[in-house]
C-alpha cells in the first residue's frame, strides 16, 4: 500500500523525457478534492508564467489535435482533461513561443 511518505520518494528512471514528469513541484491527484482532474486552457490572456512574453494562440487545427490527444490519454489513464477558458485557473497552458535555446522543448514552471 502507498503511503504518504512514498509520495515524497521520486526514483528517476535515467530517461530524461519519463525524468523531466517526475521533477519535485506540484503534484496532481495528490490529496485533492478535484481528484483526478487537470484543468487546460488555450488562453494566451491570463495565467502564463510572469516574465514571459511573445505567446501566440494555438490555430484552430492545433486546439482539435491537442483535444484529440487529451482525449486519448484520458481514455488510457482515467484523469479527467477539463477545458476552460480561464487562464488563471488552469494547471496546463498550451501556447505557441519561440524558445531561445536550442536545447529546449518547452517550458515548466509552477508558483
Amino acid at each position: 500500500m502507498t503511503t504518504v511518505s512514498d509520495l515524497d520518494l521520486i526514483f528517476f528512471s535515467g530517461l530524461n523525457h519519463i525524468d523531466a514528469l517526475l521533477d519535485h513541484g506540484p503534484d496532481w491527484n495528490f490529496q485533492n478534492p478535484g481528484g483526478n482532474v487537470i484543468t487546460y486552457t488555450f488562453s494566451i490572456t491570463s495565467g502564463n508564467e510572469q516574465g514571459e512574453t511573445g505567446q501566440k494562440a494555438f490555430t484552430a487545427a492545433q486546439m482539435a489535435n491537442t483535444r484529440t490527444a487529451m482525449a486519448y490519454v484520458a481514455s488510457i489513464t482515467g484523469i479527467v482533461f477539463s477545458e476552460t477558458s480561464n487562464g488563471a485557473s488552469a494547471s496546463v497552458h498550451f501556447v505557441n513561443t519561440d524558445i531561445p535555446d536550442f536545447s529546449t522543448s518547452g517550458l515548466c514552471s509552477w508558483y
